[in-house]
């Protein structure tokens, strides 16, 4: 199995409130669990949100965001009327929510790769975490392309609602089949099979760890106490 050396360079972004890449995810996986498991750990990782995502909180488009609002408001009010507990379900919904803009604004390129090779190894690690990097990247890049097909539609005096959503929709699914077609030419004729060279790098500073304990203890305390 050959491997192939691919440069995955960390470009210039806003600095990270989280300078470990391994410790951001451990703590988004603590807080969305303690979140999930009760109201309560819901309660706690919002403080952590407020305290810790102070550069974080941009919120996507509002459009996006009441779609996404809708599909937890919708059920949370039918459960609530059926069986009741659509309150609960509501707040931990909202809150995982919140968490998840925070990593994804927090996301800086190169992340997946360095946490994935540190895991797993070069071998297995570098194929998965260059997956999880195009995955990633792809996110990024329907936002960019969801605001061109917007601007296409103004142009011709048009508007992405219930009657356009689904041209506007396979109009992006195009873009991204062709973007991950022309990727996989690029990886072949680079000579790219499997694994790769690459040496993780992790900047560890104590507001790192401290906030990090603090998300595990979340997730600790919803499995003890707020069950």
């Amino acid at each position: 199995m050959q491997s192939r050396t691919i440069a995955c360079p960390h470009p210039e972004e806003t600095q990270s409130r989280f300078g470990d890449g391994r410790l951001r995810l451990l703590s988004v996986i603590c807080l969305s669990l303690g979140a999930f498991i009760s109201i309560g750990g819901a309660l706690l990782a919002f403080v952590w949100w407020t305290v810790v995502a102070q550069k974080g909180r941009r919120l996507p488009d509002k459009r996006l965001l009441a779609a996404l609002g809708v599909l937890i408001l919708v059920p949370a009010v039918v459960t609530e009327i059926l069986v009741g507990g659509g309150i609960s379900y509501g707040i931990r919904m909202g809150v995982i929510l919140l968490i998840s803009f925070w990593a994804y604004a927090e996301f800086r390129g190169g992340d997946m790769l360095d946490i994935f090779v540190w895991f797993f190894g070069e071998r297995f690690g570098f194929d998965l975490g260059l997956a999880a990097e195009m995955t990633l990247q792809s996110f990024h890049l329907a936002g960019s392309d969801l605001r061109e097909i917007q601007r296409a539609f103004s142009i011709k005096g048009m508007q992405i609602d219930y009657k356009t959503i689904i041209p506007a929709a396979l109009t992006l699914l195009l873009l991204h089949i062709r973007r991950a077609d022309e990727t996989a030419n690029l990886l072949a004729i680079r000579g790219f099979q499997s694994g790769g060279t690459h040496k993780p790098k992790f900047s560890t500073f104590p507001k790192d760890v401290i906030m990090t304990i603090f998300a595990v203890l979340i997730a600790i305390l919803s499995l003890i106490y707020f069950w």
